[in-house]
């Protein structure tokens, strides 16, 4: 298989005779039903060590955390019809054999199709699957700090599930949304209120605080610019986690991701938005 893999070509993964149950009797139970599932060029059999399936009502999705990715399953229809062969035996039959006109020997082998009832046999494809941003944020709690103090987020694992993507992917996506991050490692969207007031907050303290005017270029000490925004926020203002809502905000306007804790330098254009919101 992997040989294959490496070549560009399609894998069919095989299994182990030890993996699957005797055949059924009175006293045994079921056996297993098995579909087949074409897995994409590029895959090993070690891609599907950390792989598992998830399935909700009538969809299913295989997700493969190694490659921080996931793939729908889909039917395919086909006209060929797909048997099941088991490999060969390590004995030869003792039974008399057949040669065709050309002397090529024909082995007979138990087999039997993978759709019981005549032809139009199907297998599983595996379709990359995306992550919706908008089945995301719909799968966020709204937490309003003003009114709302019980409110319970959603871990990445429970969105994972739920979504049948990968945890970077939800990771990814909780990144677009700038979803907040609450303090026991789980995630909401905070609401429109408390966004308009941290903002505000802080454009304000930006154009009024001297120490704050060249925040593009110079930066500015975060720890110590959020003291100030604190300050300069009466109590009718302030909100519950009002420093750790605040500082989310002001990450979001970053001009690069990769930064000093001791100096930032903050987006013109994102501040500038944000002025256009008040």
């Amino acid at each position: 298989m992997d040989t294959l893999s490496k070549q560009g070509k399609v894998n069919l993964l095989t299994l182990p005779r030890s993996d699957l149950k005797e055949e059924t009797t009175q006293t045994s139970e079921a056996a297993p039903l098995l579909m087949l599932v074409q897995l994409p060029c590029d895959w090993t059999a070690g891609d599907l060590q950390d792989a598992h399936f998830v399935a909700q009502s009538s969809q299913a999705a295989l997700v493969v955390e190694s490659k921080k990715s996931s793939f729908a399953l889909h039917r395919v229809e086909t006209s060929n019809v797909l048997i099941l062969v088991p490999p060969p035996p390590s004995e030869p039959s003792l039974k008399r054999q057949k040669v065709t006109t050309d002397g090529q020997t024909l082995v007979s082998v138990p087999a039997r199709l993978l759709k019981k009832g005549g032809s139009g046999a199907s297998f599983l494809e595996l379709r990359p699957k995306p992550l919706k941003l908008g089945e995301l944020q719909d799968a966020l709690p709204t937490y309003d700090p003003y009114n709302d103090t019980s409110c319970q987020g959603r871990t990445i694992e429970s969105l994972a599930r739920d979504l049948q993507v990968s945890k970077h992917q939800v990771q990814q996506g909780l990144s677009k949304l700038q979803a907040f991050a609450m303090q026991d490692d789980t995630y909401v969207r905070l609401s429109e209120e408390a966004l308009q007031e941290a903002y505000h907050a802080i454009v304000s303290t930006l154009a009024e605080a001297d120490d704050c005017q060249d925040y593009a270029n110079t930066g500015i000490e975060p720890t110590c610019f959020l003291q100030q925004v604190l300050q300069r926020m009466s109590a009718e203002e302030r909100f519950e986690h009002a420093e750790h809502i605040l500082r989310h905000c002001v990450e979001t306007l970053y001009k690069e991701k990769k930064h000093s804790d001791s100096s930032v330098r903050l987006s013109v254009k994102k501040v500038g938005l944000d002025i256009k919101k008040d």
